[in-house]
């Protein structure tokens, strides 16, 4: 079959948002595979409206890759779930990608059902755990308690702050538990170790009690078996199902008194109503959330 005079016999892809230079050499890759198009819509409700147009650049195009935010590129976080009510979209397209973004609030189901993939990227490896290390000690130090205390410029507020310095406690010598060892959770563990901290790691192939692996690391085969007797928690698993508060009441009761709790993984990771509770009791002596269950 010929390709009609004018078009491209590629597969189109819309690319909505600044491209960092650091793609650069991804986007020469890709725009020898594929048409690229540079878009930029007004609004949400242009883009809805252009993607249904046959006179829009973007009718036909097969995937969509949006980067950046809702400043850089003028769609609003949840373009996604309005794309999956149109009820006429283009039968080329079959890709979206949300950059930097996760799928626990995206319509994967409905999208789906219209022969449409969604997918998402979470953070880099290195910006997320140089994050987890930042909370980490902030969480063991009462950073953030203290800075705002002398940011408040008011004695009483700092007076009180230092009045509770005694719960500050140092990460070196320290245990910590990573849910989820993967590439972040590896990161994670390599940065909390050059602190001192002693790490721990599940692996539910590992079965019963814990042992060191090659890289010191100790292998747990049971969560609760695992962050029952750690000094901190860190929080680096995907949100799934099973995910879905992995933290809550009762495994936050069967924690060591004094916990830190640490999450970059997704906000419903945790309970927060539970970690609230565990920590007015006392039992979570300190918590870094780089995420919250209702962003």
């Amino acid at each position: 079959m010929e390709t009609p005079t004018g078009a491209s016999p590629l597969p189109a892809i819309a690319l909505i948002g600044p491209i960092p230079s650091s793609l650069s050499s991804v986007l020469k890759d890709l725009a020898a595979r594929f048409e690229i198009i540079h878009y930029n819509p007004v609004s949400t409700e242009g883009f809805l409206s252009d993607i249904q147009s046959s006179s829009s650049p973007i009718h036909a195009v097969s995937a969509i890759l949006r980067l950046g935010s809702f400043k850089s590129t003028n769609l609003q976080h949840d373009w996604a779930r309005s794309l999956s009510t149109v009820p006429s979209l283009p039968q080329s397209l079959k890709l979206l990608i949300n950059n930097a973004h996760g799928l626990d609030s995206q319509p994967v189901e409905a999208l789906s059902a219209r022969g449409i993939t969604i997918l998402g990227s979470g953070g880099g490896t290195n910006t997320t755990a140089t994050a987890a290390l930042y909370l980490t000690i902030g969480a063991f130090r009462n950073f953030s308690r203290a800075e705002r205390s002398a940011r408040a410029q008011d004695k009483s507020k700092f007076f009180e702050a230092m009045g509770k310095a005694w719960e500050s406690r140092d990460p070196a010598g320290k245990s910590v538990g990573i849910v989820g060892y993967g590439r972040i959770g590896k990161r994670v563990g390599e940065l909390l170790s050059a602190l001192g901290m002693e790490v721990h790691c599940l692996k539910r192939s590992h079965g019963p009690g814990s042992s060191p692996n090659e890289d010191g690391v100790v292998v747990h085969g049971g969560l609760d078996e695992m962050v029952s007797g750690m000094d901190c928690v860190v929080l680096c698993c995907p949100y799934t199902p099973e995910t879905h508060h992995i933290l809550d009441w009762k495994r936050i009761q069967g924690l060591k008194t004094g916990v830190r709790i640490i999450n970059v993984a997704r906000g419903k990771c945790i309970d927060e109503e539970a970690l609230v509770k565990g920590l007015e009791e006392g039992i979570v002596g300190g918590a870094g959330l780089d995420v919250y269950e209702n962003e």
